[in-house]
């Protein structure tokens, strides 16, 4: 087995395009607000995918009873009952086994008392972002 990996610059792109694939992907989604309309329909709805710049469906899962269920829940004008509903429905993707769930801990930050922009993103499971990171300016600080 070989392991390709892909360039940071074009991850998105990369796993993005529906001919130019790989064949397994690390991400994460994140809800707005607590509920499944927020979530689902974006990660498991086939008629979000496109054949380039699909940004949340990246299993490419395209299923009629789900898409069909996910358009009934989301007419639902109570809100408890259409909760519930979501949380079925998700138990029925999982079964259905497009993605492979993953949890993260959290995780300490040490950083040095010279550190600017330093802070655990959640893009990145926690970890520092290296793109916001550096010294503090030295003509700022404390005496």
């Amino acid at each position: 087995m070989t392991i390709e990996t892909v360039d940071p610059s074009a991850f998105y792109d990369t796993i993005g395009d529906t001919k130019n694939r790989t064949d397994l992907v690390y991400t994460g989604w994140c809800p707005d607000f607590p509920s499944g309309s927020t979530f689902l329909p974006f990660v498991f709805d086939g008629r979000y995918i496109k054949e380039k710049g699909n940004s949340g469906n990246h299993s490419l899962f395209r299923d009629e009873a789900t898409m069909k269920r996910m358009d009934e829940i989301a007419a639902m004008t109570d809100g408890a009952q259409a909760n519930k509903a979501w949380q079925e429905l998700d138990g029925q993707i999982l079964a259905k086994a497009p993605v492979a769930p993953g949890a993260m801990k959290r995780r300490s930050l040490l950083v040095g008392t010279n550190i600017a922009g330093a802070y655990g993103h959640t893009s990145w499971s926690g970890q520092i972002d290296y793109a916001t990171v550096g010294l503090k300016d030295p003509s700022k600080s404390e005496r």
